[in-house]
């Protein structure tokens, strides 16, 4: 993947330099309305819930979404990074909960509390487990799918640039012949000597 930092930039501006056009209508769809950084108290800009800048999206989240494209990825795969940014990002918060959750049940335990409280927060910190797992699971299935992906497209590449064309074919058979012809010549005149 390659990174731009671009201090002001537009998506016009990213439609003319990377080949990605990304519609206002959907920068503003995962922009400050969803955003993802607000949910996760990230924001750049220190916005809140309710709170939006006036166009619905900030440069950074812009840029922050090209960064993810590669040379030639559509608006499809750039979006199935974000999802799976969003997924590790959630992946992470249930982590820290269940590990929260563990010291908690660790304290309940230490202190002799009841039998219920801690079948309940053993179930919590169940729930909490299987979320983290499957959200990984499914971070790592994506990335091994992009990867995989981005293997076969570079081996695309070597095997395009290897390719000679139809011209290039006749040239080098012209040049067999001649080459051959001349030597045909140079033995026929070694035996006539």
């Amino acid at each position: 993947m390659y990174n731009r930092s671009v201090s002001k930039i537009d998506s016009e501006e990213l439609d003319r330099s990377s080949g990605v056009f990304i519609p206002d209508a959907v920068l503003q769809g995962y922009g400050c309305k969803n955003c993802v950084w607000k949910s996760f108290g990230q924001c750049p800009h220190g916005l809140d819930d309710g709170d939006s800048l006036p166009k619905g999206y900030c440069d950074e989240f812009l840029n922050f979404l090209m960064s993810l494209a590669n040379e030639g990825d559509s608006i499809s795969a750039i979006k199935e990074k974000f999802m799976l940014y969003v997924q590790e990002l959630q992946a992470l918060i249930d982590f820290n909960d269940y590990n929260r959750l563990k010291q908690e049940y660790d304290h309940l335990i230490a202190t002799g509390a009841g039998s219920d409280a801690l079948r309940q927060m053993e179930m919590r910190m169940n729930a909490y487990k299987l979320w983290w797992n499957k959200l990984n699971e499914g971070v790592i299935k994506g990335l091994g799918k992009i990867v995989d992906r981005e293997s076969r497209k570079n081996e695309n590449d070597i095997n395009v640039n290897h390719k000679i064309s139809l011209t290039q074919i006749h040239q080098l058979m012209n040049k067999a012949k001649n080459l051959t012809s001349e030597e045909s010549k140079t033995k026929e005149l070694e035996y006539n000597d």
